[in-house]
C-alpha cells in the first residue's frame, strides 16, 4: 500500500444520486454510490466534498445519514449544493476531483475558470454506446483536459473502447479542419468494487442440500432486449436440457426492472409456454435491496448472457460470486476479466459479425433499434452454454468448488479496500503530473449569454437607472403577500436581502446607490432584475427631493407645566417626561366636561389619565424603536440619551405620518371620553331610576371610567359610581341585548319559565338610548368555585339551546361568563347570524349529513360556545414592535397571549390541563345534552312566542362580521402602527396601499362563499373602501345590520352609522329562523334532530375535545406549575 501523504488531502465529488432507485437493479447508479461509500469507509482522504443539486441534499443527508455516522466519522465531510462549486474550486486546493461520469470536460473547463492551482480530476467510464455522435467525446478532445486527468475504465475491454473512441473522435475533426487534436488526457483500469467478503460466502454455502431441493438459476438484471441482455438462448438451452432429459429439474428465476406487458417480457412467456417451461420459471419485476439480498441468498447458479454494447463490466456477477454463487457469463466485454472460466463459473464464447451497414446511420436516429440490431447479431454458444449448466447443476461437489473460488477472487481482486488503494496510487501519480503544469486562471467558461442574447431585451438595466418599490413590495415586505422564487435561486435570492432592497427603496434610488449595500455587484444585478420582473420594484422616472412635512410641537409641549393629576403610574419613568405634556392637556380638555358628574376626589381623572397614558406610552416607545433602529442602537439608555441631545422634535420630523396619527388619535379618545362625561351626566337620573332604586343612595357621580376591551374596536367602558356600585358603558344600540337578555320580558326569561329554573340563564338590567346604553355590571367568577358542576354544565346546555334558537353567534371564554352558578351572555350583538341560520338549516333537512363534519362544522360550533372548554388563553394585539427588556430595546411580537382560566374545571385532582382522557369536562357531556335538549324542546313547544319574539327584533342593529380572512384586516390595523417604512412615503400612497389590501381581503372573502347557495352569498369586496377608509382613520369600524332589512353599515370609533349599500343581504334571517324554529314543533323532526345532535355532542366531549387548544407550551408549562404551588 501506498505510504499516506503527511499533507492535508482533499477529495472533491460530484455525486449522480437518486432518492427513489429503480424498481430493479441499476448498475449504474450502484457503481457511482458504492464507489463513495468506499472512499467514505477505506480512504486515506482527510476531507471529502460531496457537491449535489440543492433539492436533493436533505433526502442525501437522510438516506446516508446512517452509513456516514458508521463510517465516515473519521474524516471532515461536507455535502455542498453544486452552485457553491465555483467558489470552492477558487477557494480550496483540491488533491483530485471524481465525477462518475466519463465526460468530465466541463469540469476541467470549471478548474481552468475557477481554481488557484491545477489538480487531477477523474471520471468513471460506465456504458460508452450511447454517444453515436461522438459529440461528448470531441468535447473531451477540445476541452481543456491535461496530463494530469484520467478516464478510469472497469475493464481491459473498456479501456480499449474508451481509447478507440477518443481516436475516432480525433480523426473526425481532422478529416474536417485538417489539424490533428489529440486527446490530452489519460485512460486508465481500475476494475469496480464490492465489500470483502468473508471465506463462508457470507453464510451462502449450506451443508448438503436435500435430495429433492430443485436447483435454482437468477439472471439479475433490467429485463430489455435492446439495452441489456437477450434471453431466449438461455430458454433455448434448457428447453433442450429438459427435453433431452439431461436436468429433469430447475427453477429459473429472472428478476429485475421490466414491464409484464412489454413485446420482451411476453416473448418470454410465450416461448417457456412453447417450451413446457411454464412451471420452471418465475419472474420478479419488482426487486428492492432486500429483495435481491433474498434471491442470491435462494440461488444456486448465476446466468448472464450479456449480449450489447452498452455492457461494461457487471456488477450483478459480482455481487452473486461474493454470495458464493458459481458464474455463468458469456465471454463479453468486462466480463471476461471478472472470472477464469472453469475455476470461479464458465465463460461462455461468443461471435459477431459487422452489421454496421445496417445500423451505423440508424443509431444517429434511432439508438434504440440499432443496439438491437447489433445485439441481435451477437451469437452466444448454446452448446457451451448447456455443458455448463448440466455441470452446475447436477455436480453439487464443483458447485461448491467454485463457489470457494469465486468468494476468494472477489476478495484478490475486487474488494474495495484494495481498489481505493489503487485510487490512491493512481491519484498520485497524476498529482505529480499536476504540479508540473503551469495554470493561468480566468478562463471563461459556458454560455455567454449576455453577448450572444443580449440584445432580445428591449433595454438594459444599468448603474444610473432609477428603482422605487412597488405597493407589491411593500406587500411583500409587510408579509401580507408571501411572495415566490424557485427553491433552485436560493443562493442568490433570500427574503432578508429582497426586504433591505424594498426598504432601501421606499423612496427611489440610484442603481449605484444600491451597490454599497451589495459589494457583489453581479449578484446585485441579478436580484434588482428578479425584483423588477415579480413586481416588487419598478423604474422611476425620477427622483424628487424627498419634501419635509411641516409637523410642530403644539406650543403648550414647551410650556413647564406639570400635570396636576396624582398616582400616575408610567410604564417607564426616563421618557415619562415626552408623555406628560400631553397627559397635561388631555385632563385640562375632559375637565370641563367632568363638573357635575365628577363623584371623585381626583379619582375620575386619575383613571382618565392612567388609560391615556398607556396607549401613548406605547406609541412612543414606538417611534423610539424606529429611531434606535436608524441609528443601529439597541441600548435604551443610549437612545435616550441621543434623543434628548436632538429633541423630541426629531421624531416628529423623522416619522410625520406617526405624529399625524397619534394627534388623531388623541382627539378621538379625548371626543370619547368628553362624550361619555356628557352622557353620564344627564342620564344620572334615569341611571339611578333604573339600576340603583334599590340601592341605600343614589349616585351622584363617577369615581373612575375603565375601558374593558382589548382592541380598537367599539369601546366598552366600566363605570364606577360613587356609591360604590358599577355599570358597564357600551357604544352601540343595546335594543337586541334587551330582548335576548334583558331583565324585563326578555327572551331569556321566558325560557327560565319554561325550564321552571329562574337561574338557568341570567338576565341584565339594561338601559338603551340611542346608538349606545348601560348594563348592569356582574362581577365574573371562576367556575373552579361553582360548587355544583352538573347543574353549572346543564345550565351551559340551556345556553347552548338558547343561543342556537337565536341565531347568536361569536359566543367566547371573554363574553360568557359565570356568576351564582349561573350561565351571563354578556354580548348579544351577534343574533340572527348567518352561518349559524345556514348550518342550521342543513341540519334539519338531513341531521346525519349535516353533523358529518363534526362539532367544528356544526350548528353549535358556529356558535363558539364549545370553545370555553379548549381555550384558556386570550390574545391582544401589541401596537409597538418594540420592547424594552433589561436594557435594550428587543423586538416585541405582535400578539400578547395571556392565561385566561375563568372557565377552567377542577374538581378533585382532576383539572382541564392535566391531559388525561377522556378530559374532565367529559364527566358532564350528559348534563349538558341534558340541559341543551331541555332548551331546544321548550323553545320547540313554545314556537309560537318565540317566534313572535323574533319578529319582534326587526330593525334592531346587530353586529355583522362578513366572510373574509379576520387575522389579516387585523394585521393591516395594527401595521399602520408598526410599520416605519410607511412614514417616508406619501398619505395617498398609503391610501392606496391599503386600499388594495381591503380589496384583496374582502375579494378572498367573496370567493370563499363560492360554496354557499346563492341567497346566502354576500358581495363583500363593496366593503372594501370603508375598510380601507376605516384603517385610515385609526378605526377597525365594524360593519352592522338592521335585522329583518336588507342593507349593511358601518359604525364609526362613536357609534355612528353609515349605510354602505341598500341592499345587500338577500335573507331575512328573522323570517329563515322563524321557519326553522316553527319545523321544530313538528315533534318527529325535533327527536331525530336532538337524538343526532346528543351523539355528536357526547362524541365530542368523549373523544375530539382538546383542552387547552392553541396554548403556548411556554404559558401551559407556567398555569400548571401555578397549579402545583396553589396545590
Amino acid at each position: 500500500m501506498t505510504e499516506p501523504t503527511t499533507h492535508h488531502t482533499l477529495f472533491g465529488c460530484l455525486v449522480t444520486w437518486t432518492e427513489n432507485s429503480f424498481n430493479g437493479y441499476n448498475g449504474l447508479r450502484q457503481a457511482n454510490e458504492t464507489f463513495i461509500k468506499a472512499i467514505i469507509r477505506y480512504s486515506r482522504f482527510d476531507e471529502l466534498h460531496l457537491f449535489l443539486h440543492e433539492g436533493q441534499i436533505a433526502a442525501f443527508r437522510q438516506d446516508w445519514k446512517p452509513y456516514l455516522s458508521q463510517y465516515g466519522s473519521g474524516k471532515s465531510i461536507s455535502i455542498l449544493p453544486v452552485h457553491e462549486l465555483p467558489d470552492c474550486l477558487q477557494n480550496n486546493g483540491y488533491t483530485v476531483f471524481h465525477s462518475g461520469d466519463p465526460y468530465i470536460s466541463d469540469l476541467a473547463s470549471l478548474r481552468e475558470r475557477h481554481a488557484f492551482k491545477v489538480f487531477p480530476i477523474t471520471g468513471r467510464a460506465h456504458s460508452l454506446s450511447d454517444d453515436v455522435r461522438l459529440s461528448r467525446v470531441r468535447d473531451l478532445i477540445f476541452s481543456p483536459l491535461k496530463p494530469c486527468d484520467s478516464i478510469i475504465c472497469s475493464s481491459s475491454a473498456q479501456k480499449t473502447v474508451m481509447k478507440r473512441l477518443l481516436s475516432s473522435a480525433s480523426a473526425s475533426v481532422s478529416d474536417t479542419v485538417g489539424v490533428a487534436v489529440p486527446y490530452r488526457g489519460q485512460v486508465s483500469l481500475i476494475p469496480l468494487g464490492i465489500e470483502p467478503a468473508c471465506l463462508e460466502a457470507d453464510g451462502h454455502e449450506p451443508a448438503a442440500s436435500p435430495k429433492d431441493k430443485v436447483p435454482s438459476i437468477l439472471c439479475l438484471g433490467r429485463l430489455s432486449a435492446a439495452d441489456k441482455m437477450d434471453l431466449h438462448p438461455l430458454l433455448l438451452a434448457l428447453n433442450d436440457l429438459l427435453e433431452e432429459g439431461v436436468v429433469p429439474k430447475f427453477q429459473l428465476v429472472i428478476a429485475g426492472a421490466g414491464d409484464a406487458s412489454s413485446e420482451y417480457v411476453r416473448s418470454l412467456l410465450a416461448q417457456a409456454y412453447e417450451f413446457n417451461l411454464e412451471d420452471c420459471i418465475r419472474f420478479e419485476l419488482s426487486v428492492d435491496d432486500e429483495k435481491r439480498k433474498q434471491l442470491l441468498l435462494e440461488a444456486d447458479v448465476f446466468v448472464s448472457l450479456a449480449d450489447n454494447v452498452q455492457e461494461s463490466f457487471g456488477l450483478a456477477p459480482l455481487e452473486a460470486m461474493k454470495a458464493g454463487i458459481p458464474v455463468i457469463l458469456s465471454d463479453w466485454n468486462g466480463y471476461r476479466d471478472l472470472i477464469v472460466s472453469g475455476q470461479e463459473g464458465y465463460l461462455i464464447k461468443t461471435a459477431s459479425a459487422d452489421n454496421d451497414v445496417i445500423s451505423r446511420s440508424l443509431s444517429l436516429v434511432s439508438k434504440a433499434q440499432a443496439q438491437l440490431i447489433q445485439a441481435q447479431g451477437v451469437v452466444v454458444d448454446i452448446e457451451a452454454l448447456k455443458k455448463a449448466l448440466s455441470s452446475l447443476l447436477l455436480d453439487e461437489v464443483t458447485r461448491k468448488e467454485m463457489s470457494r473460488a469465486a468468494v476468494q477472487r472477489v476478495n484478490e481482486v475486487f474488494s474495495w479496500p484494495l481498489l481505493i488503494d489503487q485510487y490512491h496510487t493512481l491519484v498520485e501519480e497524476l498529482g505529480q503530473q499536476a504540479s508540473r503544469i503551469r495554470h493561468h486562471q480566468g478562463r471563461e467558461v459556458g454560455m455567454p449569454y449576455r453577448d450572444v442574447f443580449g440584445h432580445y431585451a428591449t433595454t438594459a438595466l444599468g448603474r444610473d437607472d432609477s428603482l422605487v418599490a412597488t405597493d407589491r413590495g411593500f406587500r411583500v415586505l409587510l408579509m401580507s403577500e408571501k411572495g415566490f422564487f424557485f427553491s433552485q435561486l436560493s443562493h442568490l435570492l433570500d427574503k432578508n436581502s429582497i426586504r433591505d432592497v424594498i426598504r432601501k427603496l421606499v423612496t427611489p434610488e440610484k442603481v449605484c446607490d444600491l451597490e454599497k449595500m451589495f459589494p457583489d455587484k453581479e449578484q446585485l444585478f441579478f436580484l434588482l432584475s428578479w425584483m423588477l420582473k415579480y413586481q416588487l420594484i419598478e423604474f422611476a422616472s425620477e427622483i424628487k427631493d424627498v419634501v419635509a412635512c411641516l409637523n410642530r410641537l403644539p406650543e403648550w409641549f414647551r410650556a413647564e407645566k406639570q400635570c396636576k393629576v396624582e398616582g400616575l403610574v408610567f410604564p417607564e419613568q426616563l421618557r415619562s417626561v415626552w408623555i406628560k405634556p400631553f397627559i397635561h392637556q388631555f385632563v385640562q380638555l375632559c375637565q370641563s366636561h367632568s363638573v357635575g358628574v365628577d363623584g371623585s376626589d381626583g379619582g375620575l381623572m386619575q383613571s382618565i389619565a392612567q388609560a391615556g397614558l398607556e396607549w401613548m406610552d406605547d406609541r412612543l416607545l414606538q417611534a423610539i424603536g424606529w429611531f434606535a433602529e436608524d441609528c443601529d442602537l439597541t441600548s435604551y439608555g443610549e437612545v435616550l440619551k441621543l434623543l434628548e441631545s436632538r429633541g423630541v422634535q426629531t421624531l416628529v420630523d423623522s416619522y410625520p405620518h406617526w405624529y399625524r396619527n397619534s394627534q388623531k388619535e388623541f382627539i378621538q379618545q379625548l371626543r370619547l371620553i368628553r362624550t361619555l362625561l356628557r352622557r353620564v351626566k344627564q342620564d344620572l337620573s334615569e341611571i339611578n331610576h333604573q339600576f340603583f332604586s334599590q340601592s341605600t343612595e343614589p349616585a351622584t357621580g363617577l369615581v373612575s371610567i375603565k375601558n374593558m376591551k382589548m382592541d380598537h374596536g367599539a369601546p366598552v367602558f366600566r363605570l364606577l359610581f360613587n356609591n360604590g356600585e358599577s355599570l358597564v358603558y357600551k357604544l352601540r344600540d343595546l335594543s337586541i341585548d334587551q330582548l335576548l337578555v334583558g331583565e324585563k320580558g326578555s327572551m331569556a326569561q321566558s325560557l327560565n319559565g319554561w325550564l321552571k329554573d329562574g337561574d338557568a340563564l341570567g338576565v341584565f338590567k339594561i338601559l338603551c338610548k340611542p346608538s349606545y346604553g348601560y348594563v348592569e355590571f356582574i362581577e365574573p367568577e371562576s367556575v373552579a368555585g361553582v360548587s355544583d358542576l352538573e347543574t353549572y354544565h346543564r345550565r351551559l346546555g340551556v345556553a347552548g339551546g338558547f343561543c342556537l334558537m337565536a341565531g347568536q353567534a361569536d359566543l367566547h371564554s371573554k363574553n360568557l361568563l359565570v356568576h351564582g352558578n349561573k350561565p351571563y351572555l354578556v354580548d348579544t350583538e351577534t343574533a340572527l347570524h348567518s352561518a349559524v341560520i345556514m348550518q342550521l338549516e342543513k341540519e334539519l333537512q338531513n341531521p346525519e349529513l349535516g353533523f358529518l363534519r363534526g362539532m367544528q362544522e356544526s350548528s353549535l360550533g358556529q356558535i363558539g360556545l364549545m370553545k370555553i372548554w379548549e381555550n384558556f388563553q386570550v390574545f391582544q394585539t401589541r401596537y409597538s414592535s418594540v420592547k424594552l427588556e433589561n436594557g435594550e430595546l428587543v423586538v416585541e411580537e405582535p400578539q400578547q397571549v395571556s392565561a385566561f382560566l375563568d372557565h377552567m374545571l377542577v374538581d378533585s385532582d382532576r383539572h382541564s390541563l392535566d391531559g388525561r382522557q377522556p378530559p374532565l369536562a367529559a364527566l358532564y357531556a350528559k348534563a349538558f345534552v341534558e340541559g341543551f335538549h331541555s332548551s331546544v324542546s321548550a323553545i320547540s313547544q313554545n314556537s309560537d312566542v318565540w317566534c313572535d319574539s323574533l319578529r319582534l327584533m326587526r330593525g334592531c342593529e346587530v353586529r355583522h362580521q362578513p366572510r373574509w380572512n379576520l387575522s389579516d384586516a387585523r394585521k393591516q390595523f395594527r401595521d399602520l402602527y408598526v410599520v416605519k417604512e410607511f412614514q417616508g412615503i406619501s398619505r395617498a400612497r398609503i391610501q392606496g396601499y391599503f386600499l388594495r389590501m381591503a380589496r384583496r381581503i374582502t375579494l378572498g372573502g367573496e370567493v370563499s362563499q363560492r360554496w354557499l347557495d346563492i341567497p346566502w352569498q354576500e358581495s363583500v369586496s363593496e366593503l372594501a373602501e370603508s375598510v380601507a377608509e376605516g384603517w385610515m382613520a385609526l378605526e377597525q369600524r365594524g360593519f352592522v345590520r338592521k335585522l329583518g332589512e336588507p342593507g349593511v353599515y358601518v359604525q364609526q370609533y362613536d357609534g355612528a352609522l353609515h349605510e354602505i349599500r341598500a341592499d345587500y343581504f338577500s335573507v331575512d334571517t328573522i323570517e329563515k329562523q322563524v321557519e326553522l324554529i316553527s319545523s321544530l314543533s313538528n315533534e318527529g323532526l325535533r327527536d331525530h334532530f336532538l337524538s343526532a345532535y346528543q351523539q355528536m355532542i357526547e362524541d365530542w366531549f368523549g373523544q375530539h375535545l382538546n383542552a387547552g387548544e392553541g396554548m403556548p407550551e411556554e404559558l401551559r408549562q407556567a398555569v400548571l406549575e401555578m397549579r402545583v404551588t396553589k396545590g
